[in-house]
């Protein structure tokens, strides 16, 4: 200790020490790391908001996915036990309740909706191929041809899912329009059914609306 440091009234810094009492030395602001944590989310968050949102983009599609083949299966049901026969369904009816059965995801009035069902003559012959062109626009309005008794057909269903650009390489896109084409199909034989009886059709599109509405697995 000096003699001057020891003739002031205040307490002198320790000898060696080689710091003057309010200047902050360079290496104690190299070891701040206030805001480290905001720099740290703020790099992190945008890659997690953007995973996040396509996993939820994906879960959606799977559960209108699910759900639209619960619509196929208890639709086809009115066709397999006779029901469409009995009440001699056209195909503008067979859509209403093919819409009473489609959840409210999807639009079954637009365009982007697609059905058809065809009788065929063996299972082996059934078409499976997406009713597309290059363009990604359907090919047709659809057949509908119901079958007889004991007959094997078959009901698809299509629809052009919206799908997000901004997922750029990870966008579920499958078709040329931006678009997704999501589908179900289901394939049955039709029920040894007795033609209805004549008069009856009031009745049997009664029941087949209440059928259609109230729903169930084939």
């Amino acid at each position: 200790m000096t003699a001057r440091c020891a003739a002031m009234p205040l307490p002198c810094p320790a000898s060696g020490s080689g710091r003057r009492r309010g200047r902050p030395s360079r290496l104690g602001l190299y070891r701040n790391e206030g805001g480290a944590t905001a720099i740290e989310f703020a790099m992190v968050a945008p890659v997690f908001l953007f995973l996040a949102f396509v996993i939820a983009e994906l879960a959606l599609l799977f559960i209108v996915e699910e759900l639209m083949d619960r619509a196929v299966k208890d639709t086809a049901r009115l066709v397999r036990t006779g029901q469409v026969h009995a009440a001699k369904m056209n195909r503008k009816e067979f859509h209403e309740a093919l819409c009473r059965n489609v959840i409210a995801f999807l639009d079954c009035k637009s365009r982007n909706f697609y059905f058809d069902v065809a009788a065929y003559d063996s299972f082996a012959a059934i078409d499976s191929t997406p009713p597309l062109n290059k363009g990604g626009n359907f090919n047709d309005d659809g057949k509908t041809d119901f079958g007889g008794p004991s007959d094997i057909v078959v009901l698809r269903v299509y629809y052009q899912w919206p799908t997000s650009p901004i997922f750029g390489e990870l966008s579920l896109a499958n078709l040329e329009n931006g678009r997704r084409l999501i589908g179900s199909m289901a394939a049955f034989r039709n029920e040894p059914f007795a033609p209805a009886a004549p008069g009856a059709r009031g009745r049997a599109a009664a029941s087949a609306g209440a059928g259609a509405a109230a729903g169930g697995r084939p």
